[in-house]
């Protein structure tokens, strides 16, 4: 891939699909330092795409429905009117190949799986991780591998949280409309016990769609520090580099733990494939169980022996 200017990078998804595309946005950035870099993604990453050093603008896509014209045509006007001399799109999927077709010219090179792409991203093993997929995509571009990833830029003070030295951090949220992801509440209540009797004080992360389950933790457990809906992304990510472990659902803010390097251990239903989709880390490792209920507290804390 030849130097270019203007570069529009997509990537739309849900936040776990965000964090694992960090990796290759500090590629792309690296390979051309001195273009204008656009990240297309959906407005709940905004805020986090613009704290990202990676980036010169961001363009919010609501992914329309095709009867919302006013939504079409105010995303038509974002894109074009840029005027890209490449894509690399990270989403590859249907809609982003819509896109390609309806929003650029022939001449702008396109790094994709789409057809007719300038760089075409060829079909992988299932037995190979998705995060894996894009930066071999993005070998095949030209843009090479720029070392590891640095997410300094990522902290903000947590001082107001007022935690303990030594703490654990339990994640017991995920998706409101994927409840078959989330670990019992009991077996997270049994899991602080247990590390409350190993000496950790437990800390319990969360947003306002996790409430009724870490109520439903501190019932059995009220011991706990709760700071559910008092931490930033940037304060999440201070918090966890301080933690000696983090116990979470499959769900981004456990993907963001097992990124800044802390122990970290991912607990999985049927929904997850951990080969082709399990966080990334030096320090991660996973339990999966068709029902989640089976995976049992005292196999997460031995699990947790052996990280920590």
């Amino acid at each position: 891939m030849k130097k270019h200017n203007n570069i529009l990078v997509i990537r739309l998804g849900a936040l776990g699909d965000i964090l694992l595309c960090m990796k290759p946005f500090q590629d792309i950035r690296d390979r051309h330092k001195d273009a204008h870099i656009t990240l297309l993604t959906m407005p709940a990453f905004a805020g986090l795409a613009r704290q990202m050093p990676w980036f010169d603008a961001v363009i919010e896509d609501p992914r329309p429905d095709w009867w919302q014209l006013r939504a079409w045509k105010k995303l038509y006007t974002a894109i074009t009117s840029q005027h890209f001399d490449c894509v690399v799109d990270l989403q590859n999927k249907p809609r982003s190949r819509f896109y390609k077709k309806i929003f650029f010219d022939k001449d702008v090179q396109w790094s994709s799986t789409a057809a007719n792409s300038t760089f075409p991203r060829t079909v992988f093993s299932h037995k190979m991780h998705r995060q894996e997929e894009l930066l071999v995509q993005l070998r095949n571009a030209d843009i090479p591998d720029s070392g590891p990833l640095d997410l300094s830029w990522l902290q903000a003070p947590i001082d107001d949280l007022c935690l303990a030295e030594k703490y654990a951090v339990l994640i017991p949220g995920c998706s409101p409309h994927l409840l078959h992801k989330r670990w019992p509440a009991q077996h997270f209540a049994q899991l602080a016990k247990t590390l409350k009797h190993k000496g950790f004080n437990v800390v319990v992360v969360g947003t306002k769609a996790d409430a009724q389950a870490i109520a439903d933790i501190k019932a059995n457990a009220d011991f706990i520090i709760d700071v559910s809906g008092r931490t930033s992304f940037a304060q999440l990510a201070t918090l966890y580099r301080g933690a000696a472990c983090v116990v979470g659902n499959d769900t981004g803010p456990t993907f963001l733990a097992a990124m800044v390097g802390v122990p970290t251990l991912t607990l999985m239903s049927h929904h997850t494939d951990p080969v082709r989709s399990g966080p990334v880390g030096p320090r991660c490792a996973w339990l999966k169980q068709n029902d989640i209920a089976m995976i049992s507290v005292d196999a997460v804390a031995a699990e947790l022996e052996k990280l920590i």
